[in-house]
């Protein structure tokens, strides 16, 4: 719309005596324009804003790794934190506007094993320990482009932000990961992003806003030295048959079978071992007692060590040494052993031990 005002000032001048009609109209015309113009486009439009409504905090629980556990692998339980974000003043289609955009940004140190895409794996300063984190609607990624993140900063951008009512939520979730040999440790507290929006094609980002993602400090990472191989952890030792003849008197023994515990380990432990039964005859000479009805009078089966120099009492802890990496084989024997002067009778000998493994 425009508006003028318009002024126009004249002079009437009679005719000269004794000459023909003249007329001489001087007409000055002062045209005065004042003109307000309301262009339709981006110009006029509302300033837009947005901010977090959400918390962005997440705390993960305490995870024990297996030296079996492959690099890679997910450890403990994963944690979900959803963040929504609020954007007011929206440009409108009809004035020229674009979309708005959320970013992610500022990304915390990441591990070498993250690639860029398909989730972010962050370096967590406990070796051979990274944080694995993933998002939806849009997959979080540490990709450098344009749009990535502000100022083309590693990041990932989260999809334009609904007209309709102006909030867009993201679901994060994280889990630790085995990305090597694992060394014992507390998680550190830690911000992993930070958020920024913009207008597509017209705005730098703005930024950061009030919520960052955070992991909370105080999540235990430990270790198991080792891991019992499958073969190991349910065995049958078999014994050969002997003759009574061989076992004459109270102590004698004969029979004697070597057997392996093998185990799978990572080193940085020291690794102790445990022997227990529920049948004992002689607890300090590592001897069970006979099974009895039905089976082998007066004979019972001796626990020996790697060497078979000398027995392994029961429920008493035995030094391994410091763990090897990779397999381990533990070697140990058993005999019979012969419980009592009484007669002895021919008949089946068993016995049952568990060990335990422990680790500092």
């Amino acid at each position: 719309m425009t508006s003028s005002i318009v002024r126009i000032c004249g002079a009437f001048v009679s005719r000269s005596p004794g000459g023909p009609l003249a007329w001489l109209l001087r007409i000055a015309v002062l045209v005065l324009l004042a003109a307000t113009v309301a262009m339709p486009g981006h110009a006029v439009a509302a300033t837009s804003n947005c901010t977090t409504s959400s918390s962005g905090s997440m705390t993960l629980g305490n995870v024990t790794v297996l030296p079996s556990t492959p690099i890679g692998a997910l450890l403990g339980t994963p944690t979900s934190v959803s963040i929504t974000f609020v954007c007011t003043n929206i440009p409108s289609v009809a004035n020229g506007g674009n979309n708005l955009f959320i970013q992610a940004g500022n990304l915390a140190a990441r591990d070498p094993m993250d690639t860029g895409a398909n989730g972010i794996i962050y370096d967590t300063s406990i070796p051979g320990i990274g944080l694995k984190l993933t998002a939806a609607d849009d997959q979080a990624s540490a990709s450098s482009c344009l749009r990535c993140g502000p100022g083309q900063a590693p990041g990932f951008e989260m999809g334009a932000v609904p007209r309709s009512n102006g909030r867009l939520t993201q679901t994060f979730t994280a889990q630790l990961m085995k990305t090597g040999a694992v060394t014992p440790g507390v998680l550190q507290g830690v911000q992993l992003m930070q958020f920024w929006w913009y207008e597509f094609g017209f705005t730098p980002s703005s930024g950061p806003m009030g919520t960052a993602l955070t992991v909370n400090g105080g999540t235990s990472v430990s270790v198991v030295g080792c891991s019992v191989d499958t073969g190991s952890q349910n065995m049958t030792v078999t014994m050969p048959n002997v003759s009574t003849s061989a076992l004459k008197t109270q102590g004698a023994v004969a029979g004697r079978t070597r057997f392996n515990i093998n185990l799978t380990c990572q080193p940085g432990t020291t690794a102790s071992i445990n022997f227990a039964t529920t049948n004992a005859f002689n607890n300090a000479n590592g001897i069970i007692a006979p099974s009895g009805m039905g089976y082998a009078a007066n004979i019972g089966i001796q626990l020996l060590n790697g060497t078979a120099s000398a027995p392994v009492p029961f429920n008493t802890a035995q030094s391994m040494g410091s763990t090897p990496s990779g397999a381990w084989s533990l070697p140990f024997h058993v005999q019979y052993y012969r419980t009592s002067a009484s007669a002895i009778t021919s008949g089946n000998v068993r016995g049952t031990l568990t060990f335990t493994m422990t680790y500092q």
